[in-house]
């Protein structure tokens, strides 16, 4: 499973990227013979202000059989926003995946 971070202007962390990594990798464990391409990409939606939910995550992933799968989150934080969108997608592919099975 190859995982690709897209944090444009934002400064990310080694720390942040291996975060996300490893709660990527535990999170599609059960598919990691279908997932190819996982894309992460986050921004803070409100740049200099601050608010309520103004970072956003989006995780695109190519599952073989299946197709894309994109969800998206916003939080307070980017490590709230990765967390919640990586449980999105765990089971938007987990759905994807078992109904194409019962065809």
């Amino acid at each position: 499973m190859n995982i690709r971070l897209n944090d444009g202007s934002i400064r990310t962390t080694a720390g942040f990227a291996a975060h996300l990594s490893a709660r990527l990798s535990a999170a599609l464990d059960r598919f990691a013979d279908r997932v190819d391409d996982v894309i992460v990409s986050i921004r803070d939606v409100n740049g200099q202000r601050h608010g309520p939910a103004d970072h956003r995550c989006v995780i695109a992933a190519t599952v073989r059989g299946v197709g894309p799968v994109r969800v998206e989150h916003r939080a307070d934080s980017f490590y709230g926003a990765t967390d919640h969108a990586i449980g999105k997608l765990k089971r938007a592919v987990a759905h994807r995946v078992d109904r194409t099975r019962k065809k």
